[in-house]
């Protein structure tokens, strides 16, 4: 019979997602256009020009407009839509 507690291992979140609350048992996803290292407690966003793959292991730099359609907007049309 052991006298010592169970205790409780954690582990670090894979890069991609994150976990901000202590004790947690679960991992979040990094939403689209955010990044995370492994062990992170949030993501953060892509620079401009930048975007991330599903996996938002990291931002990768756009080739053209084609990768990021933002790249192709003027000021005026992206204040239309809220950028």
């Amino acid at each position: 019979v052991s006298f010592f507690p169970l205790l409780e291992q954690c582990s670090a979140c894979d890069a991609g997602t994150y976990q901000n609350a202590s004790g947690a048992s679960s991992c979040i996803n990094c939403a689209a256009g955010y990044y995370s290292g492994r062990g992170l407690t949030q993501c953060a966003v892509c620079e401009p020009e930048e975007y991330a793959l599903n996996d938002g292991a990291g931002c990768l730099a756009c080739a053209d407009s084609t990768e990021c359609p933002c790249m192709s907007m003027t000021n005026a049309s992206m204040e239309q839509v809220g950028l």
